[in-house]
């Protein structure tokens, strides 16, 4: 059948876009630098874009949020591929919106 003719492999991540977090002083973090997909051999891309063009810090691209035309990733929906955080000299400057209220984990200035 044409079940068989599936292929599993790993795509290397191509970021794209700049982040509104990195020009506000925060720091890109790649979680996942490849991605196992699923996918007949030709539909297979030679890479996955990842848009962080929408990234602010504290901010997070999760897996859901990346193009899946012809192929499926075999990771969990909250699986985090790239996340801007706050990076340590920004601390000290003035930076823009930080506080949202939505980072979790926000380190104590020292």
């Amino acid at each position: 059948g044409t079940m068989a003719a599936i292929a599993q492999l790993k795509l290397p991540v191509n970021v794209i876009g700049n982040a509104p977090g990195v020009l506000a002083g925060g720091v890109l973090r790649r979680n996942m630098r490849k991605l196992k997909v699923r996918a007949l051999p030709k539909d297979l891309p030679d890479f996955i874009n990842a848009d962080i063009s929408k990234l602010k810090i504290g901010s997070k691209l999760y897996i859901t949020e990346l193009p899946t035309e012809g192929y499926r990733f075999l990771h969990p929906d909250n699986a985090v591929v790239c996340q801007v955080r706050l990076s340590r000299a920004a601390i000290k400057g003035e930076v823009g919106d930080v506080d949202e209220g939505e980072d979790e984990e926000t380190e104590a200035a020292e």
